[in-house]
């Protein structure tokens, strides 16, 4: 019974002192109770001790566990809404302004026509469109769009687009053609006598990957004989030697038979030897595998007035001899500086290309700063790749006296055969009227 009582009286004391807690706490400001206060209901702790400052409290927080007294600036969004907050609205990106053009073919036949549409983008308004050619000579455009063939070439057909202050512009070039005929097309896709056709800058030209030429080598003794079978060109020849090999690359240019008229450059080497060269001395076309890279541009002064307009490009490509033949006759076989040659060579190496440019300084060649601006007769050394810019210097001149030699020996020689042909044949007509003669006596 006395420990009952006494159980009792502990309760009891213990129950006023939660009662008095919880009197004190309901007697502080709310916000200044620390968040474990909260949570958890205070017996007694000896070791603790209030807040000296309330300032130093940190703030509560609410039943969402935002702490009180904060502002949100942001929307809120509920837990339970997986949906995101919307945001504001980005504008719509528009076009940059331009204009493109396009084209049913970008080859128009010689008086034909082909037509082109321009599309704009960005404009704010309807924009004016604006056609031009660079060279009507060789095409001609309407304020349509519509491209007409003049005579075989290319030409760059150019659109601007202008609305307001706001302009664009785009180009494109068109190659003009003739007509295809079955011989021309016979000749694009086949090699006759050595020869194949290019329809776009109305040209002939050697695939030296397969043609006969290629186990002839060159010499000095083909230039000389070149003249009597109507062959009237300039050359420059360039030797150097590489890699115990004697290289000569040779530019032409000028008239090749009745009809043609056109340029080249070729490459060979032979095995490395101290003697000099002689007339008979031949090189040898290079293997295909050590062929170099070439591109290849004829212009033509046509008018004798300086103009000199293009007449074809060969295309970078592999190649051991380069060449392009146009249809037509020289105002002057000889020297032909109204042909102006324009070529590039990409060698193996920058010491093989360093070689080269030696040999065209050997030849009269100026150096030029860089490709662009390079004079005539001048080239331009970069690293592996060599240009060049030829139309005076002629090697063929020093070889003149020998052509004028030779030539008078030729004509002698066939003149003494074409009078002893005659002769023979009066003396067998002679012979013939004899002896009809004496049958008709008989």
């Amino acid at each position: 019974m006395r420990c009952t009582k006494k159980a009792i009286a502990v309760l009891l004391v213990l129950l006023t002192l939660s009662a008095w807690a919880a009197v004190f706490a309901a007697a502080l400001p709310q916000d200044a109770l620390p968040v474990e206060a909260m949570q958890t209901p205070l017996l007694h702790d000896e070791t603790a001790t209030p807040p000296e400052n309330k300032d130093s409290l940190a703030p509560a927080a609410d039943n969402n566990g935002k702490l009180r007294g904060e502002t949100q600036d942001t929307e809120e969004q509920n837990p339970a809404d997986p949906t995101p907050a919307s945001q504001p609205e980005t504008p719509a990106k528009q076009d940059p302004i331009s204009v493109s053009l396009t084209a049913s073919n970008v080859e128009v036949t010689v008086r034909r026509t082909i037509q082109m549409t321009a599309e704009t983008k960005g404009f704010t308004q309807t924009p004016t469109l604006t056609w031009t050619s660079s060279d009507e000579s060789i095409a001609t455009v309407d304020q349509n769009g519509q491209v007409k063939g003049v005579k075989a070439g290319k030409a760059t057909i150019t659109v601007t687009a202008k609305s307001g202050d706001t302009t664009a512009q785009d180009s494109m070039v068109i190659f003009v053609i003739k007509l295809k005929t079955p011989i021309k097309l016979l000749l694009q896709e086949y090699q006759v006598l050595g020869y194949k056709y290019h329809f776009r800058d109305d040209y002939y030209y050697v695939n030296d990957v397969q043609c006969w030429q290629r186990g002839f080598g060159f010499g000095r003794f083909y230039d000389l004989v070149a003249p009597y079978i109507l062959l009237e060109y300039d050359y420059v020849r360039v030797f150097f030697t590489y890699q115990d090999k004697d290289y000569m690359v040779q530019l032409w240019k000028g008239q090749y038979g009745l009809v043609f008229y056109g340029c080249e450059q070729g490459i060979y080497c032979k095995e490395h030897s101290d003697k000099q060269d002689s007339v008979f001395t031949f090189y040898k076309s290079m293997e295909q595998n050590e062929w170099p890279e070439m591109e290849l541009t004829l212009y033509h002064d046509k008018q004798g007035n300086g103009n000199y307009v293009r007449e074809f490009t060969r295309d970078r490509g592999t190649h051991w001899w380069c060449s392009g033949f146009k249809p037509g006759h020289l105002r002057k076989e000889e020297p032909a500086t109204e042909l102006r040659q324009e070529g590039s060579i990409f060698f193996k190496d920058a010491e093989m290309a360093r070689l080269f440019a030696d040999g065209l300084k050997v030849c009269g060649f100026g150096e030029a700063k860089d490709a662009e601006s390079m004079e005539l007769d001048e080239y331009n050394l970069n690293g592996s790749t060599v240009s060049f810019r030829w139309q005076n210097i002629n090697d063929a001149e020093t070889t003149m006296p020998i052509k004028i030699a030779g030539g008078t020996a030729f004509a002698v020689g066939g003149l003494a055969f074409i009078v002893g042909l005659l002769l023979l044949l009066a003396i067998i007509a002679m012979m013939g009227m004899g002896i009809m003669l004496f049958i008709i006596i008989l």
